[in-house]
Protein backbone atom coordinates (compact mmCIF):
# COMPACT_ATOMS: atom_id res chain seq x y z
CA UNK A 1 0.00 0.00 0.00
CA UNK A 2 1.19 3.40 -1.19
CA UNK A 3 0.64 6.65 0.72
CA UNK A 4 0.89 9.76 -1.19
CA UNK A 5 1.41 12.27 1.37
CA UNK A 6 1.61 15.77 -0.78
CA UNK A 7 -1.05 15.84 -3.61
CA UNK A 8 -2.95 18.93 -4.43
CA UNK A 9 -6.40 17.50 -6.00
CA UNK A 10 -8.21 20.65 -6.21
CA UNK A 11 -5.67 22.20 -8.81
CA UNK A 12 -7.61 19.27 -10.89
CA UNK A 13 -10.60 20.95 -12.67
CA UNK A 14 -13.85 19.41 -10.76
CA UNK A 15 -14.46 16.73 -13.45
CA UNK A 16 -11.17 15.71 -14.01
CA UNK A 17 -10.93 14.20 -10.08
CA UNK A 18 -12.79 11.01 -9.77
CA UNK A 19 -10.22 9.78 -12.85
CA UNK A 20 -7.27 11.29 -10.88
CA UNK A 21 -8.28 9.57 -8.21
CA UNK A 22 -9.07 6.50 -9.88
CA UNK A 23 -5.50 6.39 -11.74
CA UNK A 24 -4.00 7.05 -8.17
CA UNK A 25 -5.58 3.90 -6.80
CA UNK A 26 -5.34 2.11 -9.41
CA UNK A 27 -0.88 2.43 -9.17
CA UNK A 28 -1.68 1.14 -5.40
CA UNK A 29 -1.85 4.89 -4.06
CA UNK A 30 -4.43 3.88 -1.07
CA UNK A 31 -4.31 6.88 0.73
CA UNK A 32 -3.88 10.74 -0.50
CA UNK A 33 -3.38 13.78 1.59
CA UNK A 34 -4.32 16.90 -0.27
CA UNK A 35 -2.80 19.67 0.74
CA UNK A 36 -4.16 23.48 1.13
CA UNK A 37 -2.46 26.71 -0.26
CA UNK A 38 -4.46 29.56 -0.36
CA UNK A 39 -7.16 31.00 1.81
CA UNK A 40 -10.19 31.00 -0.80
CA UNK A 41 -9.43 27.29 -2.09
CA UNK A 42 -9.06 25.92 1.75
CA UNK A 43 -13.04 24.81 1.67
CA UNK A 44 -12.70 23.32 -1.21
CA UNK A 45 -9.96 20.81 -0.18
CA UNK A 46 -11.75 20.13 2.82
CA UNK A 47 -15.10 18.88 0.71
CA UNK A 48 -12.65 17.32 -1.65
CA UNK A 49 -11.09 15.19 1.81
CA UNK A 50 -14.67 14.63 3.16
CA UNK A 51 -16.32 13.11 0.48
CA UNK A 52 -13.65 10.16 0.24
CA UNK A 53 -12.86 7.82 3.25
CA UNK A 54 -9.20 7.26 1.67
CA UNK A 55 -8.38 11.63 1.31
CA UNK A 56 -7.08 13.86 4.23
CA UNK A 57 -6.63 17.31 3.63
CA UNK A 58 -4.78 20.05 5.36
CA UNK A 59 -5.21 23.70 5.67
CA UNK A 60 -2.69 26.65 5.16
CA UNK A 61 -0.88 29.82 3.71
CA UNK A 62 1.78 28.86 1.06
CA UNK A 63 4.70 31.01 1.21
CA UNK A 64 3.89 32.69 -2.58
CA UNK A 65 0.26 33.58 -0.65
CA UNK A 66 1.75 35.32 2.19
CA UNK A 67 1.59 38.83 0.95
CA UNK A 68 -2.08 38.42 -0.42
CA UNK A 69 -3.24 36.93 2.47
CA UNK A 70 -4.66 39.33 5.37
CA UNK A 71 -4.24 38.20 9.46
CA UNK A 72 -7.52 38.04 9.90
CA UNK A 73 -7.39 34.82 7.62
CA UNK A 74 -6.13 33.38 10.82
CA UNK A 75 -9.25 33.04 12.45
CA UNK A 76 -10.38 30.71 9.63
CA UNK A 77 -7.81 28.51 9.86
CA UNK A 78 -8.30 28.05 13.74
CA UNK A 79 -11.92 27.14 13.11
CA UNK A 80 -10.53 24.51 10.02
CA UNK A 81 -9.02 22.40 11.99
CA UNK A 82 -11.87 21.47 13.96
CA UNK A 83 -12.73 19.57 10.78
CA UNK A 84 -12.64 16.20 11.59
CA UNK A 85 -10.75 15.20 7.91
CA UNK A 86 -8.22 18.13 8.39
CA UNK A 87 -4.85 16.48 9.62
CA UNK A 88 -2.25 18.74 9.48
CA UNK A 89 -1.30 22.61 9.03
CA UNK A 90 0.57 23.71 5.63
CA UNK A 91 1.93 23.89 2.89
CA UNK A 92 3.41 26.42 4.77
CA UNK A 93 7.29 27.63 5.12
CA UNK A 94 9.98 29.71 3.24
CA UNK A 95 10.78 30.42 -0.57
CA UNK A 96 13.77 32.59 -1.28
CA UNK A 97 13.93 31.04 -4.59
CA UNK A 98 11.71 32.85 -6.69
CA UNK A 99 11.18 35.67 -3.63
CA UNK A 100 7.70 36.27 -5.20
CA UNK A 101 7.02 37.60 -1.90
CA UNK A 102 8.49 39.60 0.99
CA UNK A 103 11.14 37.82 3.69
CA UNK A 104 9.67 38.88 6.17
CA UNK A 105 5.84 38.85 5.29
CA UNK A 106 7.09 34.67 4.71
CA UNK A 107 8.02 34.31 7.89
CA UNK A 108 5.20 35.92 9.82
CA UNK A 109 2.91 33.68 8.15
CA UNK A 110 5.36 30.73 8.62
CA UNK A 111 5.40 32.03 12.30
CA UNK A 112 1.90 31.88 12.62
CA UNK A 113 1.07 28.70 10.89
CA UNK A 114 4.02 26.95 13.19
CA UNK A 115 2.27 28.02 16.31
CA UNK A 116 -1.43 27.61 15.11
CA UNK A 117 -0.04 23.91 14.31
CA UNK A 118 1.73 23.56 18.01
CA UNK A 119 -1.56 24.85 19.71
CA UNK A 120 -4.13 22.13 17.86
CA UNK A 121 -1.37 19.49 18.37
CA UNK A 122 -1.19 18.81 14.25
CA UNK A 123 2.04 18.45 12.59
CA UNK A 124 3.26 20.91 9.99
CA UNK A 125 3.73 20.53 6.14
CA UNK A 126 6.91 22.46 5.11
CA UNK A 127 7.72 24.09 2.26
CA UNK A 128 11.72 24.87 2.00
CA UNK A 129 13.45 26.36 -1.16
CA UNK A 130 16.65 28.37 -1.00
CA UNK A 131 16.43 28.80 2.77
CA UNK A 132 17.21 25.82 4.72
CA UNK A 133 18.84 27.62 6.92
CA UNK A 134 16.08 30.13 7.73
CA UNK A 135 13.54 27.20 7.87
CA UNK A 136 15.54 25.18 10.89
CA UNK A 137 16.13 28.17 13.17
CA UNK A 138 12.24 28.99 12.82
CA UNK A 139 11.30 25.74 13.01
CA UNK A 140 13.68 25.37 16.12
CA UNK A 141 13.01 28.36 17.89
CA UNK A 142 8.91 28.13 17.34
CA UNK A 143 9.37 24.44 19.33
CA UNK A 144 7.97 22.51 16.48
CA UNK A 145 8.62 18.38 16.53
CA UNK A 146 5.97 16.77 14.11
CA UNK A 147 5.69 17.70 10.78
CA UNK A 148 7.24 16.57 7.41
CA UNK A 149 9.71 18.68 5.00
CA UNK A 150 7.98 18.60 1.41
CA UNK A 151 9.42 17.77 -1.45
CA UNK A 152 12.92 17.77 0.09
CA UNK A 153 15.75 18.32 -2.34
CA UNK A 154 18.19 20.75 -0.82
CA UNK A 155 21.37 19.84 2.22
CA UNK A 156 21.92 18.74 4.87
CA UNK A 157 21.53 22.28 6.94
CA UNK A 158 17.60 21.66 6.60
CA UNK A 159 17.57 17.45 6.79
CA UNK A 160 19.50 17.25 10.00
CA UNK A 161 18.31 19.96 11.73
CA UNK A 162 14.48 18.55 11.25
CA UNK A 163 15.30 15.18 11.84
CA UNK A 164 16.48 16.12 14.85
CA UNK A 165 13.72 17.89 15.91
CA UNK A 166 10.86 14.86 15.04
CA UNK A 167 10.20 15.58 11.41
CA UNK A 168 9.84 13.26 8.36
CA UNK A 169 11.62 13.94 4.93
CA UNK A 170 9.49 13.58 1.98
CA UNK A 171 11.20 13.21 -1.20
CA UNK A 172 9.60 13.52 -5.17
CA UNK A 173 11.00 12.82 -8.57
CA UNK A 174 13.92 14.90 -7.85
CA UNK A 175 15.76 12.61 -6.37
CA UNK A 176 15.86 11.08 -10.01
CA UNK A 177 17.05 14.10 -11.59
CA UNK A 178 21.05 13.47 -13.25
CA UNK A 179 22.76 16.52 -10.80
CA UNK A 180 20.91 15.51 -7.75
CA UNK A 181 23.90 12.85 -6.45
CA UNK A 182 24.06 15.03 -3.05
CA UNK A 183 20.50 14.67 -2.79
CA UNK A 184 20.82 11.07 -3.20
CA UNK A 185 23.47 10.94 -1.02
CA UNK A 186 21.26 12.44 1.52
CA UNK A 187 18.21 10.12 1.41
CA UNK A 188 20.41 7.38 2.09
CA UNK A 189 20.66 8.73 5.47
CA UNK A 190 17.38 9.24 6.32
CA UNK A 191 16.29 6.51 8.60
CA UNK A 192 14.11 4.52 6.57
CA UNK A 193 10.77 5.34 9.08
CA UNK A 194 10.98 8.51 8.58
CA UNK A 195 10.99 9.00 4.94
CA UNK A 196 7.85 9.36 2.74
CA UNK A 197 7.02 9.88 -0.38
CA UNK A 198 4.83 12.50 -2.81
CA UNK A 199 3.96 13.22 -5.86
CA UNK A 200 3.64 17.16 -5.81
Amino acid sequence: MLVDSHCHIDFAEPDERPALIDRARAAGVATMLTIGTKAEELPEVIEIASSDPDIWATVGIHPHEAQATPDTIMDRLVDMVAQPKVIGIGETGLDFHYDHRPRERQEQWFRAQCRLARAAGLPLIVHSRNADVETAAILADEGISRGVIHCFSTSRALSEPALALGFHISISGIVTFKNADELRDIVTEIPLERLLIETD
